[in-house]
Formats: C-alpha cells, structure tokens, sequence
C-alpha cells in the first residue's frame, strides 16, 4: 500500500512540483499508477462526452438522408463502439506511452545519453497528465456548447490552440494549429524535467531530444488527420 501511496503522490506532485516528484524513488512498474488514474479519468470523460457525440452523429445521419432504421442501426453500432472503445481506453494509453517512450529512448541515445527504457516510459506515463486534461477541457467546452452548434458538420471540433488565432484554415492544418497549445506545452515541459532529473543532464539537452519526438509525434497525427479528410471526402462524392 505505501507503494501505491508514494506513486500516487507524485503523480499529484508532479502538476506543481514535477523536479521533486522525479526526485522520488520510483522504481518498479511505477508506470501503472498514471495507467489506472489517468484511465479512469479517460472512461469518466468518455461516458460524460458520449451523450454529445451521440446528438452529433444523429444530426448528421438526418442531414445524410438516411431511413429511420439505417439511422438507428448506425447510433446502436456508434453505442456498442463507444463501449468497445472504454475497455481499449488501457491498452491505447500504454501503446502510446510504449512509442513515445521509444522515440525518445533511440533520440537520447544519439545524444549519449543512458536512461533505461523502462524509467523513459515512467517519464512519459508521469508527464501525461496534461493530456488528460485537456481532454477534460475539450469535454467540458462540448457539454456547454449550444445544442444547435453541435448539431453542425463541424460540431465536434474545439479550438484550444492556435487555430483559436487562425479558425478559417483548411482542416488538416487547423489539427496541426489545435496541437500547439497550453497543454503541450505542459506535457513537453514535464518530459524535459524528468529527462534532465533522472540522466542528470542540461535541460536544454533534454529539450533537445524531447522536442523532436513530439515533432515527429505530432506531424504523424497530422498525417492520419490528412488521411482521414481524403477519405471523408471520397465518401461523400460517392
């Protein structure tokens, strides 16, 4: 139990005082403490937002035409997915954590320096808190936005970045904009100050292997966003 107890405190620490919670003995599997929290905290999101997106989906199969039977069958598969999807919530973090820590883990050792992979990924499972909560943000933006606004094709969408300062560019550049925020800003801090703790380097080295990876991490989102509108739009011409 004081096991569980002393993860569970840093993981607190780490919002206001992340250089003394990496300073903590977190040896072991330390990683599965943010697992749990911050799968929780995603499943009572997820339950929370369902409502939202189930009015979203409905508008759009009225607006697509569709019978009434072809527009229950689609909201009864979009229930059985979004329940299918929070029990996936545990594994989908830890696969993240797994290829972020990973980039990171290869990036540093270009820069000679020598961190286990498994005291990386206790970095990137500490550091995620941020993403977690912007995700509750976002949740909270969409369950006080006007009806009627959700029921629009973009109805979904939340501006938290900066596509706040630039709302009209095309789609997958507005995905790109929405990822420079406040909150990434955080989650790269954390991983910089966990670097820079544990292999006791400068924070600027950190920085500079950090900085790419999410880089990377992010142009690849990108590149799935991309992919998504084409597809979205062949579907429609067809």
């Amino acid at each position: 139990m004081n096991w569980i107890w002393a993860r569970v405190k840093a993981l607190m620490e780490v919002n206001y005082s992340p250089e003394e919670a990496f300073n903590r003995n977190l040896e072991g599997p330390s990683w599965l403490i943010p697992l749990v929290v911050l799968s929780l905290l995603s499943v009572l999101i997820s339950v929370i937002q369902a409502p939202v997106q189930l009015e979203w989906m409905s508008s759009q199969i009225d607006a697509a035409g569709a019978t009434p039977a072809a527009a229950a069958g689609s909201l009864n598969l979009m229930r059985r997915s979004a329940r299918a999807g929070l029990v996936a919530i545990p594994i989908l973090y830890l696969l993240r954590w797994l290829a972020h820590a990973l980039l990171i883990w290869l990036t540093a050792q270009l820069f000679l320096v020598q961190l286990k992979f498994s005291r990386i990924l206790t970095i990137v499972s500490y550091s995620y808190l941020p993403v977690a909560f912007r995700d509750a943000v976002i949740c909270l933006i969409l369950c006080l936005r006007d009806p009627a606004v959700i029921r629009q094709a973009e109805g979904l969408n939340v501006a938290i970045g900066l596509n706040l300062l630039f709302p009209k560019i095309p789609p997958p550049w507005w995905a790109l904009a929405a990822n420079v925020n406040l909150f990434e800003v955080w989650f790269i801090t954390l991983l910089v100050v966990g670097l820079s703790v544990w292999a006791r380097t400068r924070w600027q080295k950190a920085l500079a292997i950090v900085f790419p990876v999410w880089v990377f991490v992010t142009l690849v989102q990108l590149g799935f966003v991309s992919l998504g509108y084409q597809l979205k739009g062949q579907f429609t011409r067809g």
